[in-house]
């Protein structure tokens, strides 16, 4: 893609400060990376128990969603069915914190990182 677009703009990839991130899933995928923190936003130790147990089926955050109805918000909804993903999602996420997504979520962090590094210098 970065290739695609250096070329468009007729400039060197290595140029371009673009960093896409493809996320592999949707934004919920982040919020599993602590169970606790999402139950206790949806409703609770059951409810902790069963984030915990998609995870562990799943192998990690990022890898939960093989067919449109295992989306990680399809598997919240179905533990909580009132979940609301432009209020709950946004207080799940900030009492979950960066540290924590970044420390599950590798290809998140990766990006990230790849952000962060914009611009300075190789050591």
């Amino acid at each position: 893609m970065k290739a695609q677009i250096a070329q468009e703009l007729q400039m060197k990839a290595e140029d371009l400060p673009f960093f896409a991130y493809l996320a592999l899933h949707e934004f919920e995928a982040l919020l599993f990376s602590d169970p606790k923190k999402l139950a206790s936003v949806t409703g609770g130790t059951l409810d902790e128990q069963q984030y915990a147990k998609i995870i562990e089926d799943c192998g990690c955050c990022e890898a939960i969603n093989d067919r449109p109805e295992t989306a990680p918000s399809k598997h919240i909804l179905r533990i909580a069915p009132h979940y609301k993903k432009t209020t709950d999602g946004i207080i799940a996420a900030k009492d979950i914190g960066l540290e924590t997504m970044r420390e599950k979520c590798p290809h998140f962090n990766d990006w990230l990182t790849r952000i962060e590094n914009c611009g300075k210098k190789p050591k």
